[in-house]
């Protein structure tokens, strides 16, 4: 499908979320169902061969994860291979499991109530997909996913998905100052929950079973069980890694990002969000990265949050700490 891009307002989740699937239709997707739900509203929607499903959920004042810790208002996320409507939005097939337990996880984004700021949807042409949103005025969330994952030192390429809140604290969360929840989220992939010691998974890629056998790898910093975690029995680590913790040996932008501006002329470096798999061997294999999403410092030296800025001829927009091809 060709690239596209779209911006605009929406009234509340259910809204934001109606508008998304409505483009999601006329960027290929297949919808299977769209409707209410509780006081909120669920999407199910599919493409490509095999099929991939991706799975909605607005929350309006709700708790929606089989697994959660407060009601509140959001968009939830997770993706799988199939879809059911005798089975509840959380619990469709082959979809990501906290490791021990049946529960299943995802990820999200944090909402308000009422009215939205601003939205952006990007779709690159290679089904991925990414939605930004300014939740209230300077305050930005985010979520997306992919079909495939450009590869990096395996052959294949690996759907994907991710978000600026785990599924535990999709609508709420206990504190204050924690990205995605009362202040800006860092960047797509580059960071977990700041709140617990685990630090809760925020993206997940699905690898084959010969890999891992139950498919769905995250980001959360402990391998730890805990529901609250994410934690699927297998982890990530991102190139930008801003959660506290020990990077065990994984490639890392945590000496670059501190200076990652030129002082030559305004802007800043996209740098690519490689993520590496933590194999039983005990070393970090490269898997891939997002093709559409970019570590960038540029809202911090002269650029506003969304402007868009061209570099070679290519387009993108600037949010806080990363910028985002603008393919469309």
């Amino acid at each position: 499908m060709a690239a596209a891009y779209a911006t605009g307002t929406a009234t509340d989740p259910i809204d934001l979320l109606q508008k998304l699937v409505a483009w999601l239709v006329t960027q290929g997707w297949t919808s299977d169902a769209s409707a209410t739900e509780g006081t909120g509203w669920r999407a199910h929607l599919h493409k490509g061969s095999p099929a991939v499903y991706v799975h909605f959920r607005a929350a309006v004042n709700e708790q929606i994860w089989q697994y959660r810790y407060a009601n509140g208002y959001g968009i939830g996320l997770y993706m799988g291979d199939g879809y059911s409507g005798a089975s509840a939005w959380n619990d469709q097939a082959n979809a990501p499991e906290v490791y021990a337990t049946a529960y299943k996880c995802g990820a999200g984004m944090e909402l308000v109530s009422g009215s939205i700021t601003a939205y952006h949807f990007f779709d690159d042409g290679s089904d991925n997909v990414v939605v930004v949103v300014e939740r209230s005025p300077g305050l930005f969330v985010h979520l997306g996913f992919g079909l495939t994952l450009p590869p990096h030192g395996f052959t294949v390429a690996y759907p994907y998905f991710f978000g600026s809140s785990p599924s535990y604290w999709n609508t709420a969360a206990p504190t204050t100052s924690i990205p995605g929840h009362d202040i800006t989220a860092a960047a797509p992939c580059g960071h977990t929950h700041y709140y617990s010691s685990d630090y809760p998974a925020t993206t997940f890629v699905r690898v084959p079973s010969a890999i891992f056998a139950d498919l769905w790898i995250s980001n959360n910093y402990a391998a730890n069980s805990s529901s609250v975690c994410g934690y699927t029995g297998m982890r990530i680590r991102c190139a930008l890694y801003l959660t506290p913790g020990t990077l065990a040996a994984t490639p890392n932008f945590s000496d670059l990002w501190p200076v990652c501006w030129p002082t030559a002329f305004p802007g800043a470096m996209l740098l690519p969000l490689h993520m590496f798999c933590g194999m039983s061997t005990g070393r970090w294999a490269p898997i891939g990265y997002p093709p559409s999403i970019f570590a960038c410092r540029a809202t911090e030296h002269g650029f506003a949050a969304g402007e868009q800025w061209t570099v070679g001829g290519v387009n993108y927009l600037v949010f806080p700490g990363f910028a985002v091809l603008k393919a469309a």
